[in-house]
């Protein structure tokens, strides 16, 4: 995240918005290293650290899991391939699958459950939360959107429509939970 001692980690989230600024600008050899660390990273569950190494090794401390971060990269998957040249992308999505269906099956497990929202997690904030904040239900609920469409590109209708179907189903928890209040940063 930055140069200065405290800060020279990998948090997903940061790295999602670096890849994203990568393609963007026409470095998708970058974007793609990261979306490579993030595959290397993430563990079976899908569910990432708060922060990593920069070499692979682990995580710096016992931040835990903050459960954005398969959202994020998710969303940041999606907005590298929009960059990668149309007979491309189905190649790009295939060398990152596994961060696909990581992320999905930790996303879509985050919300199966009567309330259909994910549990309290540490967001951008980076501190405890004890009651769910809006962003990361919203970055869940983005990642699983933004899976439903990697999928599509695969032609894999059937993980498709699972991703879109949990995305529908949080948007709409989130609607009726969050929007009530007028979308406050905590349920």
């Amino acid at each position: 995240a930055g140069w200065a001692q405290p800060w020279r980690y990998v948090w997903p989230r940061d790295s999602a918005l670096v890849a994203a600024a990568f393609a963007r600008t026409g470095h998708l050899g970058d974007a793609e290293r990261i979306l490579d660390f993030l595959q290397q990273v993430q563990p079976a569950s899908g569910v990432f650290q708060a922060r990593y190494l920069p070499d692979r090794s682990g995580v710096p401390d016992d931040r835990g899991v903050e459960l954005d971060g398969f959202g994020w990269a998710l969303w940041a998957t999606a907005q590298v391939v929009a960059e990668v040249a149309e007979p491309e992308r189905s190649a790009f999505v295939q060398r990152h699958l596994t961060l696909i269906d990581r992320s999905t099956e930790a996303a879509l497990n985050s919300i199966n459950n009567d309330s259909a929202l994910p549990a309290p997690s540490a967001d951008y904030w980076e501190v405890k939360e004890y009651r769910l904040t809006l962003a990361t239900a919203a970055m869940v609920c983005t990642g699983l959107e933004s899976s439903a469409a990697l999928y599509r590109m695969l032609g894999d209708d059937h993980k498709a429509q699972g991703a879109s179907a949990g995305g529908t189903r949080l948007r709409t928890a989130i609607t009726q939970k969050f929007g009530r209040d007028g979308y406050p940063r905590h349920l």
